[in-house]
């Protein structure tokens, strides 16, 4: 049987903020275009969507 190893409450933590980085440069590398697109919310553009989820820093 093989065991997952469990993660520190600091390595989960971290590895939420990393997410959260990682999103937050994917957003800031989208120009006026891409935030003009469709999303896959019926009815809103990726602008309207962009607070959801919210990222805080």
């Amino acid at each position: 049987m093989t065991t997952t190893p469990r993660l520190t409450t600091d390595q989960l933590w971290d590895a939420a903020d990393a997410q959260r980085r990682r999103t937050a440069d994917l957003l800031a590398s989208l120009g006026p275009r891409d935030w003009d697109r469709p999303s896959l919310c019926s009815g809103w553009n990726r602008q309207g969507r962009r607070g959801s989820p919210r990222l805080a820093p």
